[in-house]
């Protein structure tokens, strides 16, 4: 049953409704009995229950629009609902809404949310790759999940493409190799490979070992044995025998970079660790000193031409030419050794530019080995 009672009653505004007429008391309407002049019980209209009901009165929950009866018996007394309310205690009209959240970017919730009570919920949560988020423009859960791709190398987009992929080059040529470059050995009639195993073997061939050549940049090479000045034993010993050997006089030399004028700089010549010189030449007009070792000729830097040397000053000889390609004798020949320690083929020299201009100089000695 609906009740229809007037909006913005005043205090004392009576209403029939029901078959009860109902009087406003500035808070609620309350009947006061029939419209025929019979009695009743109290009936209020209000959201909130009234104070001091008797039994059977009745009240009409405005905000849920239910109608209640106070009912009291042995040991309880209470509101009850008139219909619709079931069971024998207090009650109310519960609502549900249905809505949708989120926590994280991973899961989604469905909640049931009563108008009063607990809200129950149910949890929506990505793995394996799926992943799951709540859309609340359009209330709904979206479930992404990553299907099992095969990868295409030729494919240029989709989830199919492989990306980064290293270039490739078209092709490749492996060069020979060299004593400079890493590359390829060529396999053939006197170097095998197996197969199996990658293996290289040599093959004996035919190579002829040349004759070794003669001073340090000769040829590398085997030597005769004549059997007589030189022999080997069964060991592979060679041994020097019975002969007459003679030293070759030879010319050595070594050359400065540019020398300015009057200016004087070092020169090594690589020789021999004794010696005996009888010609030096210069290239052009020089003064050149020789020495045993390279303290004598530091400690004779600040000599000046035409000053004799001091007594044993390691000074060996001494010449100054007056032109171009000059050779001066030292008859009957200058002996010198190499004072180093250990000692060295090395014989040093100081060399004066005195061509009144710029020029490298070629020194060339003239010299026979003595000693070793």
């Amino acid at each position: 049953m609906a009740f229809n009672f007037p909006n913005n009653p005043s205090n004392g505004d009576t209403h029939q409704e029901g078959g009860l007429t109902w009087t406003w008391d500035g808070s609620t309407w309350k009947s006061s009995g029939s419209s025929t002049g019979g009695g009743g019980a109290s009936v209020t209209v209000s959201d909130a229950a009234p104070s001091g009901p008797n039994a059977g009165d009745m009240w009409w929950k405005s905000d849920e629009g239910q109608l209640k009866i106070y009912y009291v018996d042995a040991n309880t007394s209470q509101w009850v609902d008139a219909a619709g309310g079931g069971g024998g205690t207090t009650g109310s009209s519960v609502t549900y809404d249905l809505s949708g959240r989120n926590t994280t970017s991973l899961n989604a919730f469905i909640d049931l949310v009563p108008s009063s009570g607990t809200t129950d919920s149910i949890e929506f949560v990505g793995s394996g790759g799926s992943s799951i988020s709540w859309d609340n423009a359009n209330k709904r859960i979206t479930t992404t999940s990553t299907a099992p791709v095969n990868a295409d190398w030729n494919s240029a987009s989709g989830l199919s493409q492989i990306l980064n992929k290293p270039t490739i080059p078209s092709a490749y040529t492996l060069p020979i190799a060299t004593a400079g470059v890493i590359g390829g050995v060529r396999v053939g009639a006197n170097l095998t490979i197996d197969p199996s195993t990658g293996v290289l073997a040599a093959v004996q061939g035919s190579y002829t070992l040349p004759t070794a050549g003669v001073g340090a940049a000769g040829t590398l090479g085997g030597v005769k044995v004549d059997g007589s000045s030189i022999t080997i034993d069964g060991n592979g010993v060679i041994a020097s025998g019975a002969g007459s050997s003679v030293p070759a006089v030879t010319d050595i030399a070594a050359t400065t970079g540019a020398i300015a004028a009057d200016s004087s700089v070092e020169l090594n010549i690589t020789g021999y660790k004794a010696y005996s010189i009888f010609k030096i030449k210069s290239s052009v007009e020089a003064w050149i000193r020789v020495y045993v070792d390279d303290a004598s000729r530091d400690a004779d830097i600040n000599r000046s031409e035409g000053n004799d040397p001091s007594p044993s000053g390691g000074v060996v000889c001494e010449v100054r030419t007056t032109g171009a390609n000059q050779s001066v004798l030292t008859i009957p020949g200058v002996q010198g050794c190499n004072n180093d320690d250990p000692r060295t083929d090395q014989i040093y020299l100081s060399v004066t530019n005195r061509s009144n201009s710029t020029t490298a100089i070629t020194v060339t000695l003239t010299a026979v080995q003595i000693g070793d």
